[in-house]
Order: C-alpha cells, then sequence, then structure tokens
C-alpha cells in the first residue's frame, strides 16, 4: 500500500542514488551529472490509431475479449479499451492487427487468436471443449493440462 511517507522515502533514495552516490560503473561520477534529457519531444496526447477501410475493427473490452458475431474471443487485457483491426486472408481466417503491430490470426471455427509473437505456441496447456464451446466463455474454465 502507498503511503505518503513511502512516497518521501523513495524521493529521497532518488536523490541519494542519483545526485549524491558516485557509481563504480561510471567511473565513480553521479548519475546526475551524466544525465541529459532527450531532445525528442514527447507528446501530450498520441494520435488515434487508425484501420485500413476494409478492416473490421473491434474495440476490446475491459477484460481483454472482443464479441465477434455472438461468439466471444480474448484477445489481451493489455489492449482493453482499444480498438483492433481484422482482416480477412481467407474464409474463417483474419490477421489481427494492434495499429501496425501483428497480434495473430483470428480462426473463426477455434474463435482463437493464434500466433504472433506474444502468444506461447509450445505451451503444455490447450483448451479441450467437452461440454461447452470455448468461445462462449474465453475458454477459462475449460483449460486443462495437455494429457490429462
Amino acid at each position: 500500500m502507498k503511503t505518503l511517507s513511502n512516497v518521501g522515502a523513495r524521493v529521497g533514495l532518488r536523490q541519494r542514488y542519483n545526485a549524491e552516490r558516485p557509481h563504480e560503473a561510471l567511473g565513480q561520477r553521479l548519475p546526475a551529472s551524466l544525465y541529459q534529457p532527450s531532445p525528442r519531444p514527447y507528446p501530450t496526447t498520441l494520435l488515434p490509431i487508425t484501420y485500413p477501410g476494409h478492416y473490421e475493427v473491434r474495440r476490446v473490452s475491459r477484460n481483454g475479449g472482443i464479441r465477434w458475431g455472438s461468439r466471444w474471443v480474448n484477445v489481451s487485457h493489455v489492449l482493453a479499451e482499444l480498438n483492433v483491426g481484422f482482416e480477412e486472408i481467407d474464409d474463417g481466417l483474419w490477421e489481427v492487427y494492434f495499429g501496425p503491430v501483428w497480434l495473430g490470426r483470428l480462426q473463426e471455427t477455434t474463435c482463437r487468436i493464434v500466433g504472433g509473437q506474444w502468444r506461447d505456441q509450445s505451451s503444455a496447456y490447450r483448451f479441450h471443449h467437452k461440454r461447452a464451446d470455448p468461445c462462449l466463455f474465453g475458454g477459462s474454465q475449460l483449460l486443462q493440462r495437455e494429457g490429462d
């Protein structure tokens, strides 16, 4: 829990660490003596992400998913309340993007996004749909260890 005393202690630590205590890795110089602000301006607001007209655009809900028709697709809670773009590349197969970043492919038959660097394809866990469609509930209650 953050309190004012914790915040004050951190400010004091930062002051000691950067302005009073020399560092061996810096040749016994103070970090504050070497700091230079970036010459690049930092924007106060970011431009909205736009997608080409042929994309399907969906807003990710607070719990990290979207509706695809009447079905549920988990995207990522990291993208909550942001728009993602879907580009159809074949019947029932869509490329998924967050701006220029490729997130993977949505397969309508499984209602899952697969591929992409941030998705673990070598996981020992898989969704096994026994009684319910995994798209309806995001599959979380159907998660089982492979081989069980």
